[in-house]
């Protein structure tokens, strides 16, 4: 037999005639893995024509099944033949009738035989590795290196003041509400107050003054809060501190004042000025916090409420000139609401907005060009004043007592009718005319526009911007981390239109 690697086991053997030569095939198994060797065979071929188609094995060992086919080439069959394509040739075109043949030729594919492919390298058995993938990792030791201890002492008080805040309309009062947080603190021996924080409210009009003063902030109660809880008492040299509302001294809620947030005896304190003010009876501990709990009485002050007027506020007198008339739609937006006096309109008997003594508008045109009778033009008109040498003249036609809206009469140089007037009338911010006044040309205005004029408007109005100031107190000097906190406000407004 043929050499074979050492350590190998024939598993199966046979010889092969391949043309004139005789090969021997050897299937052996080497180190668990099946394996194929071809030998030629060197001794003298026999005669084929007695030799047996198939030669016994070299060995007995039984034929087994084999996972990985021999390749052996594939006897494909021969490939037809193809005779060449036959070109034909066209006569000649005669004279006169050649064309161009612009399209390409059509093209015809002829399918060559092609060698068989030649066989592939012999496929190796091998057992698959597994893969190892490495991780880095690292490892942190976090420590203090400084460590200090130190005390923070918080302010026993906080301001807020919001930015202005603007109202369409005349105010005539502002109520509030609020959502507010407090800390309870223990009681002690039953005394102890059960709160020792506090918020106080107040408003201030800044319509004339953006910054105001001390006196321009007015005290306000949210509308849920009935009675006034840890209010700060700071008491003067003679003892005594005034109270942001006038309490109720009979009221059913007996007024109760702490110090350090325990409660005092009766007859260490009192009222004064019928509830406006707290005086001590006893000597005062400059050390200490005095707070009090108390009933406001509402019919000397409401503190659910502020009324503008009440509380000092006074129309405003403001002018706007419209230098270019008119909108399209001849009408005026004015920037405040006009503030209106109707105590002062019922009471005047047959009222009338252009000759009584109040009046909430007053319109004049200015540097005007208004055609007027007998071809006359009009640098300036006026307001109407009742009497019958005006020429020309403005005229408010609102009805203030009813509320009613008059039809307003259009300006004429009507022989048959004329009238000499320029109507408008008032609704919330706005004025409506019967022209816009913003015609130029006055030799080619009609009826509907006789002229071009700047519009003048004078009116009051009540102040409509307001601040909020807001101050979070702690009555305690025990609890230096506490704080009240409000988690919203929010501001009613009663406007007149």
């Amino acid at each position: 037999m043929a050499q074979l690697p050492e350590g190998s086991n024939v598993l199966y053997s046979k010889y092969i005639y391949e043309g004139e030569y005789r090969y021997l095939y050897v299937w052996y198994e080497q180190n668990g893995v099946r394996r194929t060797e071809k030998f030629l065979d060197t001794a003298p071929a026999p005669d084929r024509a007695t030799a047996s188609p198939k030669t016994k094995s070299v060995s007995n060992y039984p034929p087994r099944e084999v996972n990985r086919p021999i390749a052996v080439p594939i006897n494909k069959p021969a490939p037809k033949k193809v005779d060449k394509p036959v070109l034909k040739v066209k006569a000649p075109t005669a004279v006169g009738k050649f064309s161009f043949n612009m399209e390409e030729p059509a093209k015809k594919e002829i399918t060559v035989p092609q060698p068989p492919p030649a066989p592939g390298p012999k496929p190796e058995y091998s057992i698959p590795e597994k893969k190892q993938t490495s991780v880095t990792k690292f490892e942190y030791l976090y420590g203090i290196k400084h460590l200090e201890i130190k005390h923070t002492q918080y302010s026993n008080k906080s301001v807020y003041v919001s930015k202005p805040i603007s109202v369409s309309g005349n105010v005539m009062t502002v109520a509030m509400e609020s959502i507010e947080e407090h800390p309870l603190f223990d009681e002690l021996t039953g005394k102890a107050a059960s709160r020792q924080t506090s918020v106080e409210y107040y408003i201030a009009s800044v319509g004339t003054n953006p910054n105001p003063t001390l006196d321009d902030w007015h005290p306000i109660l949210p509308e849920s809060e009935k009675t006034v809880k840890s209010e700060l008492l700071m008491f003067g040299t003679a003892r005594t501190a005034e109270l942001r509302f006038p309490a109720l001294i009979g009221s059913t809620e007996i007024p109760k004042v702490y110090k350090n947030g325990l409660e005092m005896e009766d007859d260490e304190w009192s009222f004064i000025d019928g509830g406006f003010g707290v005086q001590l009876l006893v000597d005062k501990d400059p050390t200490g916090i005095y707070t009090i709990n108390y009933t406001p009485n509402a019919e000397f002050y409401n503190p659910w409420s502020i009324d503008i007027n009440q509380q000092g506020g006074r129309p405003t007198t403001h002018t706007q000139v419209f230098e270019s008339g008119t909108n399209h739609n001849k009408t005026l937006v004015l920037e405040k609401y006009p503030y209106v006096d109707y105590e002062k309109i019922n009471n005047t008997i047959g009222y009338d907005p252009n000759t009584s003594d109040y009046q909430p508008i007053k319109v004049t045109l200015e540097d005007a060009g208004i055609y007027g009778p007998n071809k006359t033009t009009y640098r300036r008109v006026e307001a109407y004043t009742g009497e019958d040498t005006q020429k020309v003249f403005t005229k408010n036609i609102t009805n203030y007592k009813t509320g009613a809206e008059s039809e307003p009469k259009k300006y004429s140089l009507d022989d048959e009718n004329p009238y000499n007037g320029f109507d408008y009338y008032q609704k919330e911010d706005k004025l409506y005319f019967t022209e816009t006044f913003n015609k130029a040309d006055i030799i080619t205005n009609d009826e509907d526009a006789h002229g071009n004029a700047s519009i003048k408007v004078e009116y009051q109005y009540l102040s409509s911007d307001f601040r909020m100031k807001i101050i979070l107190r702690r009555n305690s000097t025990d609890e230096n981390t506490l704080t009240p906190i409000v988690h919203e406000y929010t501001l009613k407004f009663k406007v007149m239109k």
